[in-house]
């Protein structure tokens, strides 16, 4: 299978890695990206003769994959693709002038995938020709570590393009969830809903963002519930607000965007990995909290999340699947069973 990947920054090289690490495949990557092709050529050639030295693969397997990458900046030798993951800035714009672009020189079988998290699916393929073979293929980073992939379909999306973007996502050791109309990006949804419920309680106790982190560390070991927001960053946060379309969860949610709206109004940058540093510098502390508030926290966000997971699971074909893509997007430390008996 020839697979195409349109970008090559923080996403689009770990999709490209999650390919072409694996060894029991025969598949040839293209990635289009915009410079420095030969720097990322070169970086790959230099991955491979480490693992060979290593004998993390065999010689022969090693000669397959020298054969079996690209890189360019024209998107002319994309056209032989069996499948494109577009992976590139959130910007609906750009997104749909290169979809088109791709649209004019790949087979009408070709599938096209956006690996977009929070932009219209519909709008983003609206200008593309047989969309039935169209979908969002969602990887969440970092790609290696996540579990899942969602699979955000437009309603004439074939049933054969799902199943070959399913198997696609099989044969990279991931599971995969498929969501269509008002779920689309349900994961980046739920994700949001503990991130404004989160900023709600820092609110209602008077609580700053640092007590916070500690108060909810052994629920979030991941990366914490507000690291979540640096790892994001409040520019692309906002956006994906914005394009969430499942109705009980907007009042929530609209919360928090106005939260962050203030936070952006005040100097704190949109960038990932700015938020947190941001926070500390501006916050004042407060007074230390009491053992009874930290307590009363926890229970109202679980119960927030346990309780969006049950309405969810019930509109689900594979309500197990949907429960352990969510705890695994959100780094929840225990089970929802677990953590329903602990705090009912």
């Amino acid at each position: 299978m020839k697979i195409g990947i349109l970008g090559y920054g923080k996403m689009g090289r770990e999709i490209f890695h999650a390919f072409f690490d694996q060894t029991k495949h025969d598949l040839q990557l293209i990635v289009c990206c915009r410079h420095d092709t030969e720097a990322h050529a070169a970086k790959v050639q230099k991955e491979l003769d480490k693992g060979l030295r290593r004998k993390k693969f065999s010689a022969e397997i090693y000669q397959k994959k020298q054969n079996a990458f690209s890189f360019t900046t024209e998107l002319s030798p994309l056209s032989g693709c069996d499948i494109i993951i577009e992976s590139i800035t959130e910007q609906m714009q750009e997104k749909q002038e290169l979809l088109q672009k791709l649209d004019a020189i790949v087979s009408e079988h070709c599938i096209l995938a956006s690996n977009t998290s929070s932009l219209s699916i519909e709008k983003l393929f609206s200008n593309v020709s047989h969309t039935e073979r169209c979908l969002g293929m969602h990887f969440f980073y970092p790609v290696k570590l996540t579990e899942f992939v969602e699979l955000n379909i437009l309603k004439n999306t074939s049933d054969i393009v799902i199943r070959t973007a399913l198997d696609l996502a099989n044969l990279i050791g991931k599971q995969s969830i498929v969501f269509s109309d008002v779920y689309h990006m349900y994961l980046n949804q739920f994700l949001s809903v503990a991130v404004s419920h989160g900023i709600w309680l820092l609110e209602q106790y008077s609580i700053s963002l640092e007590q916070g982190i500690e108060i909810f560390s052994t629920l979030f070991p991941m990366h914490g519930l507000f690291g979540l927001i640096d790892g994001i960053g409040l520019g692309l946060l906002q956006q994906s607000a914005k394009n969430f379309r499942l109705q009980r969860l907007q009042p929530l949610i609209a919360y928090s965007d106005n939260w962050m709206h203030q936070q952006i109004e005040k100097g704190c940058p949109t960038a990932s990995n700015t938020f947190l540093e941001y926070m500390k510098q501006v916050q004042d502390s407060y007074s230390p909290y009491l053992e009874e508030t930290a307590c009363d926290m926890q229970k109202s966000i679980l119960s927030v999340l346990l309780n969006e997971a049950v309405a969810a699971m019930q509109e689900t074909e594979h309500p197990d699947t949907l429960l352990n893509a969510i705890w695994d997007v959100v780094g929840l430390a225990e089970s929802a069973s677990t953590l329903y008996e602990k705090y009912g």
